[in-house]
């Protein structure tokens, strides 16, 4: 069995880790296109950590999701600049809404 190589985020702390390759991702956990970030879960955008044109690396914070007086960091998977923001801060979102998109 090959394992890919990844990190794994324990309250806001990425840990490098091996997941197996044949790792099935929960039904509804979309990964159609990276470079559109989407609300992995209901809550309100409490802080947004970029602008548009904003030059952004694998793994830079975008923004904060706030859900069950938890705050949850939304990460960028790709590198690139930031395009179009979708959302303002104070915003109540859904799950799987568009938040941001980058090129």
């Amino acid at each position: 069995m090959e394992k890919k190589k990844d990190n794994i985020t324990v309250d806001f702390d990425q840990y490098p880790t091996t997941i197996p390759k044949d790792y099935k991702l929960p039904i509804d956990t979309k990964l159609d296109n990276p470079f559109e970030i989407i609300a992995p879960i209901p809550g309100i955008i409490t802080k947004i950590f970029v602008k548009e044109n904003d030059q952004i690396t694998s793994g830079s914070v975008l923004m904060i999701l706030e859900a069950m007086k938890m705050k949850n960091k939304i990460y960028s998977k790709v590198e690139g600049q930031i395009k179009e923001i979708f959302v303002k801060e104070g915003e109540r979102v859904v799950k799987n809404q568009k938040l941001c998109r980058i090129v």
